[in-house]
């Protein structure tokens, strides 16, 4: 299930001895787009300390913060669209697999979905996202509603419309990871 990395965030995490606190942010792989850590803040238990917990070990040095992503410029290849309102996560691979892109300031509360593959390039000190689409094609892109959950058919139409292959659609990872 492809999950709003902000609806991740109050997520309680357990411990074998009970919860050890809820998530406050996500740390992505600015290479792999695919989260590393989770950072727990652990409340009365380590005096409000956050912790990153990784959901599988690994040392990666391209972390970024999925809440320090929020808002970041989005750039069509003919100029400015809108920012980054979200990413949805995938809650077995934890693999982002689409950039929620807000629009609204070009066309009134619409939001569309932008793939990472899709990304040209990330400009991570002035906060601005390239994206291989023109305006015209993300306006006509199908609008993604956060109140519905986005199903395997819809993604491969997601796809067709953008002209991608719907084999692209990231496999499941033979090591699937607990939820949040």
């Amino acid at each position: 299930m492809l999950r709003n990395s902000k609806d991740l965030e109050g997520c309680a995490i357990g411990a074998t001895d009970g919860a050890s606190g809820e998530v406050k942010d996500l740390y992505f792989d600015d290479e792999a787009w695919v989260i590393r850590y989770r950072v727990v803040s652990t409340g009365a238990w380590l005096a409000n300390r956050k912790v990153p917990v990784s959901p599988f070990e690994r040392d990666d040095p391209h972390l970024r913060s999925c809440n320090a992503v929020l808002k970041y410029h989005i750039h069509a290849s003919d100029g400015y669209i809108g920012r980054v309102e979200g990413l949805l996560v995938d809650d077995e691979t934890w693999a982002i697999r689409y950039l929620i892109v807000d629009a609204s300031n070009w066309w009134l509360g619409h939001q569309v979905l932008v793939a990472p593959q899709w990304i040209q390039d990330v400009n991570w000190f002035s906060s601005n996202v390239s994206v291989d689409l023109s305006r015209k094609t993300l306006k006509d892109a199908p609008a993604y509603v956060a109140a519905s959950s986005l199903d395997r058919q819809q993604e491969i139409e997601l796809l067709e419309y953008y002209g991608r292959d719907s084999a692209q659609l990231i496999t499941r990872q033979s090591r699937p990871m607990p939820s949040p």
